[in-house]
């Protein structure tokens, strides 16, 4: 499906592209009862249409994606009337894909972030305690990255800043490498939490409040916190022989070619990273 080269191969969104392909799309959403099992599939249809018509300029499937957007959205609001919506995973996958819609096709200022805050706001409802499924595990997994990108683009504290979200992480990193990228993922969810901190004192302080002392004080003392943990988690990465990288110079071609001309490093020019493997370019970009 044209779609799946936007998106993360085995991700949550992709998963459910698959889980269509097998399905009868005229019947998508006709049994209400089940609108919160199958919200996730009219949503992947709606936004594959719409990403396909938005990425080959094709106006009129762009139209039939949006009104196919609109019927996900009734669904999914009847789904989330239901008071143990929060508990499907297929809910979780639905504003998922909602999110990566204005992600890739954007329709509206912070609609990308009001879907985030949605997301939220069903995981705070959910124990990370209770027992999961692999696939559960998988989808909480995905989300991190997008839970915590809009949390500190929203200056918000993310619900995996908790303890009980860390501790469950944790303990399904089951190597080495799954824990070293988990434990970066704690120190930007602390961040959220510090981002926030920094706001509320800084609000105190314009408002002419002078007796903050001790407020700056914490705000700076976990600021040095979390900066240590970041600069440990760093130096662990770093000797790790896997994690190797060369810079590679981005070699420019003169603006005058001729016969004998080359392209050169200039000086000041940026240089490529180049990993040894995915997995440590993409952790490094965290």
């Amino acid at each position: 499906m044209f779609t799946r080269k936007f998106i993360a191969e085995g991700g949550p969104v992709d998963l459910a592209l698959r889980e269509l392909q097998s399905r009868d799309y005229s019947r998508l959403g006709e049994n209400q009862a089940n609108d919160c099992q199958t919200a996730h599939l009219k949503a992947v249809l709606s936004f594959s249409t719409i990403v396909f018509g938005a990425k080959t300029n094709q106006s009129a499937i762009i139209q039939q994606g949006y009104q196919g957007h609109g019927a996900t959205l009734q669904q999914l609001n009847r789904a989330l009337r239901q008071p143990d919506c929060y508990e499907y995973d297929e809910i979780i996958v639905s504003i998922t894909t909602l999110a990566m819609q204005e992600m890739l096709v954007p329709s509206g200022t912070k609609l990308f972030l009001n879907h985030m805050m949605g997301l939220e706001k069903l995981l705070a409802l959910r124990d990370p305690r209770s027992p999961c499924s692999p696939r559960t595990l998988s989808l909480y997994r995905c989300l991190r990255h997008l839970l915590l990108f809009a949390a500190l683009t929203a200056s918000r504290a993310s619900v995996l800043a908790k303890p009980e979200w860390k501790a469950m992480f944790v303990q399904h990193s089951e190597i080495e490498q799954d824990l070293q990228e988990q434990q970066l993922y704690n120190i930007l969810a602390d961040c959220s939490e510090l981002v926030v901190e920094r706001d509320d004192l800084l609000k105190e302080l314009n408002n002419g409040s002078n007796d903050q002392i001790q407020q700056v004080d914490n705000v700076r003392q976990r600021t040095d916190t979390i900066l240590d943990e970041l600069r440990t988690w760093r130096n662990c990465w770093n000797a790790n022989p896997d994690n190797a990288f060369t810079e590679v110079p981005v070699y420019i071609s003169p603006l005058q070619p001729s016969a004998s001309s080359q392209s050169v490093a200039m000086p000041g020019a940026p240089y490529d990273l180049v990993f040894t493997t995915i997995f440590s370019a993409l952790l490094l970009m965290l």
